[in-house]
């Protein structure tokens, strides 16, 4: 019986986030079909999750997302030693930290590698020392390495207009979902019921979105799920606007699908994106969404059709984008229903591993 090819996914954090929940999405449905290691740089989210898959986990701790170059070499050593160990067939890496340090250990190696970029560092709205430095790295990892997957079309237009790896060598494969096992709760509260979900960093712009809350005159509850480094000062700028009877800090969820359930419109004031997972969950409910329009989420939200978008940072358009939906709730339900359309036809967790099998075959068949 010929054994099952041997891929290794390696990524950079556990926690929950879209890159974990896309990485999860691949253990689970190509189980049958693979053998899987996932290496990353701590317990958590995923690598729970893929012990209960059956799924070997390795920890690699030296794989951190700060920028160090004593860690990061050790980090690169790890990973060579263990592509020596377990001699997968196939690295697949996911996160701009793991994509590096896994990149350079399978070239030295000699073993295939995949890098599934889920949102470019230099993108649009980026920091600009961020962009040039991701930029020349990027250059120069892909003359160096294999194939490279974007999971929106902005993001793979943004490899071809830089020369960020050859055309031979990009692929698109767009970010998808679940299906949750919930669905919506028909909308009956007197308050606008407004949900994000996001790591509450500078990109996220939770500030921003504070602001645009505090800007509205109709009675609403907004829920922000999620935790990081912004979580004190998002507290200080609530109270200091007066909201704390208005806007709740949830922290970190696992099971966001009850809160996706009773919201009735849901929002993403990010500065940057690739196609964030929150969104197509939003939208795989039935929830219009309201959005700055920054890198793929314009593919996933259609202005003035399964949601609003705004200008990045204009914490007044977006006020009055929430303001529009939360007036009109037949509106709200032609959106939503649009919505969960779209997510049906385009961003299923099936077709999206379905597309990228499709690679991991010609790769391996190519070995």
């Amino acid at each position: 019986m010929t054994q099952r090819p041997l891929i290794l996914i390696l990524i950079t954090k556990a926690d929950i986030g879209g890159a974990q929940v896309h990485v999860l999405e691949i253990l689970k449905r190509l189980n049958h079909r693979y053998r899987f290691v996932l290496a990353t740089g701590e317990k958590d989210y995923l690598s729970e999750r893929a012990d209960q898959l059956g799924i070997e986990v390795r920890i690699l701790s030296h794989l951190k997302r700060p920028i160090n170059l004593s860690e990061d070499r050790r980090a690169y050593t790890e990973c060579v030693n263990l592509l020596h160990e377990i001699k997968p067939d196939l690295l697949h890496s996911h996160s701009s930290k793991a994509g590096v340090i896994g990149r350079l250990a399978a070239w030295r190696v000699g073993i295939p590698s995949l890098f599934t970029a889920h949102g470019w560092a230099f993108t649009k709205g980026a920091p600009a020392i961020q962009r040039a430095y991701g930029l020349l790295l990027e250059s120069l990892l892909c003359r160096l390495t294999g194939r490279v997957v974007t999971i929106s079309d902005y993001d793979f237009q943004l490899a071809k207009r830089y020369h960020v790896g050859a055309s031979q060598n990009r692929f698109l494969v767009k970010n998808g979902i679940s299906r949750p096992g919930m669905t919506k709760l028909p909308g009956s509260r007197e308050e606008l019921q407004i949900l994000t979900i996001g790591r509450l960093s500078p990109v996220k712009n939770h500030a921003m979105l504070l602001d645009a809350l505090a800007a509205l005159t109709l009675p609403f509850h907004a829920r922000i799920i999620g935790d990081g480094e912004c979580r004190n000062e998002l507290q200080s700028k609530i109270k200091s606007l007066g909201l704390e009877q208005k806007v709740e800090l949830l922290g970190k969820v696992t099971q966001t699908t009850e809160y996706l359930a009773i919201a009735d419109v849901f929002v993403l004031s990010s500065n940057y994106e690739g196609l964030p997972l929150s969104v197509l969950e939003a939208m795989s409910m039935g929830l219009p969404v309201i959005a700055t329009d920054v890198g793929g989420v314009k593919e996933a939200v259609l202005h003035e059709q399964t949601g609003l978008l705004s200008v990045r940072k204009d914490a007044v358009q977006f006020a009055e984008n929430i303001a529009k939906l939360g007036a009109r709730p037949e509106l709200r339900k032609q959106y939503g229903e649009r919505a969960q359309s779209h997510y049906t036809q385009n961003f299923t967790a099936d077709r999206m591993v379905h597309e990228l099998e499709s690679i991991y075959r010609e790769m391996l068949g190519a070995r």
